[in-house]
């Protein structure tokens, strides 16, 4: 597969918008047609037209230019929520369908790369994949059996882009110089965009901000007021959102100097700490800790240096009401379990439902619910994982993932590759919150799959580099 976007992956900003690429010319296309929408006040044409013109400019930038649409990706999942509240805000009424159903669709498209591996399923490197993959459609088919249809289809969607996008990731190994570069920008840019918009939504409360809580009537993220929002800036949730600048804040360790970047990290360590995300900051911890330890000694110093940097601009902030309250409130709350009721409720809920959940064989399916007191249907990833799909699929699934961090962590070829540490940095990250998140789809599965499959595509780049070096050398 070739790559048009190789020979123009250093462009500049400038440059890019001067010079346009025909695959940055639909990009800006979109851009200025959303934008023309809103500031005209027509965003209720966009309830069809923007799902249809992404998934449009998807396609175009994966036949065309793989590692845009790598990024273009990562920025649907990052913007979608608030695209989605600015069109039901000028439309005067909550818009029906998922939150990310724009970003489902054109994450979608990496499927078709999945299809195009169906022939050399048989490739070692690739059974982990095909054990998940195996998983989905064996939870849709008893779905479709036992469960509305459409529920059962929303689900299989929700579970199915993250993982192929990640093995989209993984199979185009041969560029991942180039889609490094690309992610790294995008997280960059990403996380600067959302902490900003995060400080003004916790400030302010804008307009569309309050109509989307009254109508959705969300008591979870706060209240609908200036500074009694729990930061989920452009985001559909304040943990989708922590997961998400969790990742970005830790591949700032892998950044070369950018102009950026220090604005970026108060930004962003600001607003993640506003996100009230104690599962984020439990999985940011975790993630550090692994960087850290994976790290040579001069990158370990770096990382505490600007670590300590940042501490010291932000604490001063932090200190000041209404910002001390909010923190360091649910700091508190992490060392005073005792008085944690949401935790006492989630825990006897737990305790109540494992018995079922370990008694299910072939499962309940996709589109099952639990339904269940003081259990949220997004309250972790165990049980509802043993719900849908039982014993039969959770077991290749668990293989499957297995498997994946197993090689992930085993080869040391890529260990000089800063990036490849922090994609181990990130799953774990990520999978630190299984107990507490639903980890393996939408934004979070994307963030998931996403470095799953990337740093596996670090180690088979490194790994082919080595082979071919021996082999001239011999």
């Amino acid at each position: 597969m070739q790559d048009p976007t190789t020979k123009n992956s250093k462009l500049g900003l400038l440059e890019v918008l001067l010079h346009p690429t025909p695959a940055w010319r639909v990009i800006l296309g979109l851009i200025t047609f959303l934008s023309l929408c809103f500031l005209t006040g027509l965003g209720q044409i966009l309830i069809p037209l923007f799902p249809a013109c992404s998934f449009a400019v998807g396609l175009f930038l994966y036949s065309r230019a793989p590692a845009l649409y790598i990024g273009f990706v990562f920025w649907m999942w990052f913007l979608c929520p608030l695209i989605r509240r600015l069109i039901d805000y000028q439309s005067g009424y909550l818009t029906p369908g998922p939150w990310t159903f724009t970003a489902l669709l054109v994450t979608s498209i990496s499927f078709f790369t999945f299809i195009q591996e169906l022939p050399r399923t048989n490739h070692k490197s690739n059974l982990p994949f095909i054990l998940c993959f195996g998983t989905l459609f064996y939870g849709l088919l008893v779905g479709l059996i036992q469960n509305p249809i459409d529920h059962a289809i929303v689900d299989f969607l929700g579970w199915l882009c993250p993982l192929s996008f990640g093995f989209y990731l993984f199979v185009n190994w041969k560029y991942y110089p180039q889609y490094r570069q690309v992610i790294q920008q995008s997280f960059l840019w990403g996380t600067f965009i959302m902490g900003s918009y995060g400080i003004i939504q916790f400030c302010t409360a804008p307009q569309w901000e309050r109509f989307w809580f009254d109508y959705a009537g969300v008591t979870s993220f706060g209240v609908a007021e200036p500074f009694g929002i729990r930061v989920m800036s452009t985001m559909g949730s304040p943990q989708e959102f922590a997961t998400t600048m969790m990742a970005g804040l830790i591949l700032l360790f892998s950044n070369k100097k950018e102009f950026l970047s220090l604005p970026t990290n108060i930004v962003g360590y600001l607003t993640f700490l506003l996100s009230q995300a104690r599962a984020g900051w439990l999985g940011f911890s975790v993630g550090l800790f692994i960087f850290v330890s994976f790290s040579k000694l001069t990158t370990q110093i770096k990382v505490f240096i600007g670590i300590a940097a940042i501490v010291l601009i932000l604490l001063p902030l932090i200190n000041t009401e209404p910002f001390s309250s909010i923190v360091f409130s649910r700091f508190e709350s992490l060392s005073n379990v005792e008085t944690d009721s949401s935790l006492d409720t989630r825990l006897s809920a737990y305790q109540n439902l494992f018995n079922l959940a370990v008694s299910e064989v072939t499962g309940k399916g996709l589109g099952y619910t639990i339904d269940f007191p003081g259990f949220g249907a997004r309250d972790g990833a165990i049980l509802p994982t043993l719900f849908v799909f039982g014993w039969l699929g959770i077991l290749p699934l668990l293989s499957g993932i297995g498997l994946l961090f197993f090689k992930i962590f085993y080869n040391e070829d890529s260990k000089s590759d800063k990036f490849n540490i922090v994609a181990k940095a990130i799953c774990l990250g990520v999978l630190a919150q299984i107990g507490f998140n639903f980890i393996f789809i939408s934004a979070m599965g994307i963030i998931f799959w996403s470095f799953l499959g990337a740093g596996l595509a670090s180690q088979r780049y490194y790994l082919s580099e080595t082979k071919f070096f021996n082999s001239n050398k011999s």
